[in-house]
């Protein structure tokens, strides 16, 4: 699968995803109650851009790391 269609299958994943994200850090919501000192989550779909972009760049990274050890 090529680098562009594997951001695009993220992307709808995420989109449809009820999985929440600290607004700060954006580390995935566990069993935590809060996170950086802070309790504000939200969805992919609830971040501005510019999560939504952190977020994809570090899965797309990792990504890439695993395809390289292949």
């Amino acid at each position: 699968m090529r680098m562009n269609e594997y951001k695009q299958e993220l992307i709808k994943y995420h989109k449809q995803s009820d999985e929440q994200y600290c607004c700060y850090c954006l580390e995935l919501k566990t069993e935590n109650v809060g996170c950086c000192g802070e309790n504000h989550f939200l969805t992919f779909a609830e971040l501005d851009q510019d999560g939504q972009d952190s977020i994809l760049e570090v899965e797309l990274k990792e990504h890439e790391e695993w395809r390289s050890k292949l």
